[in-house]
Formats: C-alpha cells, sequence, structure tokens
C-alpha cells in the first residue's frame, strides 16, 4: 500500500474526526485490510472502503500527539504513511 494523501491531518482527541486516506494499493476490498491505524489507535473497525485509492474512516479517542497512518493489507504488505496526522 502506498498512502499518499490524508484529509483532514488534524482532528481531536476525543475522536470521531472522519478522514479520507487516498493512495494506490489500498486494498482489494474491505477483507483484504488486515490493520489500519491512525497515530498508533487501531480504526480498522471504522473503515469504510470506498476503492483501492480511497478509504475512510473515524478516528476513536486516543492521546494528544502526532503520527502516521499504518495499512496492512493481506495481499499487499504493510505501510506507514510519510504524512502525518
Amino acid at each position: 500500500p502506498d498512502i499518499s494523501g490524508i484529509s483532514p491531518n488534524t482532528g481531536m482527541i476525543i475522536g470521531g474526526t472522519k478522514i479520507i486516506i487516498r493512495g494506490k494499493n489500498l486494498g482489494e476490498r474491505k477483507e483484504d485490510i488486515i490493520g489500519l491505524f491512525v497515530c498508533g489507535s487501531n480504526i480498522l473497525s471504522s473503515l469504510e472502503y470506498v476503492s483501492s485509492s480511497k478509504i475512510l474512516c473515524t478516528t476513536k479517542p486516543w492521546r494528544v500527539g502526532e503520527g502516521v497512518i499504518t495499512i496492512e493489507t493481506q495481499t499487499g504488505g504493510k505501510s506507514n504513511s510519510t504524512l502525518t496526522f
């Protein structure tokens, strides 16, 4: 997977921020994605699959900080974004 865009790139620590993640090879289907983390917080349960180049998710309450988005797929392996949230 290759993450090329995150919108928005900030959110509240109370959670509830809907994030659009864009890139390439983000999974062949929803079930292909086996790991999705924002700043270390597991948000796989909120995953909304649109296409292999666009997915959506919603943050949950988490500690203050800045970090990467990590996605892992069965077919493409694991990748960390160079962009931060």
